[in-house]
């Protein structure tokens, strides 16, 4: 942990519970003796099939079993998944976020033998299957292949299958996702929804008090107030923040907008009866409207 950094020793949220220790046996031990005592307090049982126990890289076999029989918890390796999100070490891989791609299939799945029209099946990918990797998408970029498969699974879904075989594709999926302005039919594409949520996932960083924030700022930014130059052992989630800093704060303008579609920062004031707002445009060209988060 930073020195000058917030000291986490844990996460919690609800049941999920995710506590940061070094492996010694006095430290194991006062853990378990906290985790009896809630128990006892609670009436609650602690779940020992479920819960497990990351160990250190190169860590030696003998300290891993010492702490598996004191905790009574198996060890696993990364990536794991807390919250819905995949935690991982390294070069993200299309494998890790594949519980995602297996949601949308599972819900295309419950459709398939429906009678539903080319419209009906737009509506759908516009408003449901589009709308269930945002969980993810807020928190992290996956890779492009991913969201390539994505939207092959919307094209099929789309364009329905007959037994083994999928229909003949009329239209390519760029072409569809043109606005219908310009002859499309107005469906998103995943890498512009991807970026957005970066965009706003780095305007929280730069201007949100979270915690993860001030962590990010302690431990990896040379100048945490400006946040102008990262350390060289920055992680490629932080990287990919900045990047989007320098292609986007170009962009960033304010002025007065009546139908403002894409708002992250709120109201700065009023001018008689109009709201001062601040929105982030991206040209040229423009391919498509900010979605309302």
């Amino acid at each position: 942990m930073p020195a000058k950094g917030p000291q986490i020793n844990r996460l919690a949220y609800a049941e999920d519970i995710i506590i940061f220790s070094v492996g010694n046996n006095k430290t194991i031990r006062l853990i378990m003796e906290q985790i009896h005592k809630y128990e006892m307090a609670s009436g609650q049982k602690l779940n020992a099939n479920k819960s497990f126990f990351i160990a250190a890289p190169n860590t030696k076999v003998g300290r891993i079993n010492r702490i598996r029989n004191a905790t009574r918890f198996m060890d696993k390796q990364f990536p794991i998944n807390y919250l819905g999100c995949p935690i991982y070490v390294g070069r993200k891989k299309i494998c890790y976020f594949e519980e995602m791609v297996a949601k949308i299939v599972k819900r295309i799945s419950g459709w398939q033998g429906r009678l539903l029209s080319y419209g009906g099946k737009v509506v759908i990918i516009k408003n449901v299957l589009q709308s269930l990797p945002l969980y993810t998408l807020s928190a992290m970029s996956p890779p492009k292949a991913t969201l390539n498969l994505i939207e092959k699974h919307f094209s099929r879904f789309l364009w329905g299958s007959s037994g083994d075989k999928n229909k003949f594709h009329w239209s390519s999926w760029k072409n569809l996702c043109v606005p219908k302005e310009e002859g499309g039919i107005g469906i998103r594409r995943m890498e512009d929804i991807n970026e957005i949520c970066s965009i706003k996932r780095w305007w929280r960083f730069r201007t949100c008090p979270y915690l993860w924030v001030e962590y990010l700022r302690a431990r990896y930014c040379v100048e945490p107030i400006q946040v102008r130059k990262l350390l060289p052992q920055a992680t490629l989630i932080l990287g990919k923040l900045f990047f989007m800093r320098e292609t986007k704060r170009k962009r960033i303008f304010f002025g007065i907008l009546t139908q403002a579609t894409a708002v992250f920062g709120g109201t700065i004031g009023q001018v008689k009866d109009h709201l001062l707002k601040w929105s982030i445009t991206l040209t040229p060209p423009v391919r498509f409207k900010f979605p309302i988060f």
